[in-house]
């Protein structure tokens, strides 16, 4: 976040205090996080419910990393299809079996 935030100020040739630098960044980057963890949460209750089984906590762990290898200024509907893409295929089609 602060780099984000950091970036965007060099661009401007200005540098402000820490906390603005990390706040500009925090502004651009929790929308990617929210979207993410909301949409992989939601297809992980989803297939968690038709196979039965609990939801698995795994995906706290992707849902940070795909936000972290975005672009700041990307679509959020792209991050959506980007996460449900990766929980569906990654681990429903070729992840763990029973």
């Amino acid at each position: 976040m602060y780099n984000v935030g950091y970036q965007h100020f060099i661009s401007y040739g200005e540098l402000p205090g820490f906390w603005q630098v990390f706040g500009y960044g925090f502004l651009k980057v929790l929308p990617l996080i929210v979207v993410s963890y909301g949409v992989g949460l939601g297809v992980e209750f989803i297939f968690a419910q038709y196979r039965g089984h609990e939801v698995n906590e795994g995906y706290l762990v992707t849902g940070m990393l795909i936000p972290l290898i975005l672009p700041p200024d990307i679509p959020l509907w792209i991050v959506a299809v980007a996460v449900a893409f990766a929980v569906i295929f990654g681990k429903e089609v070729f992840g763990e079996r029973e």
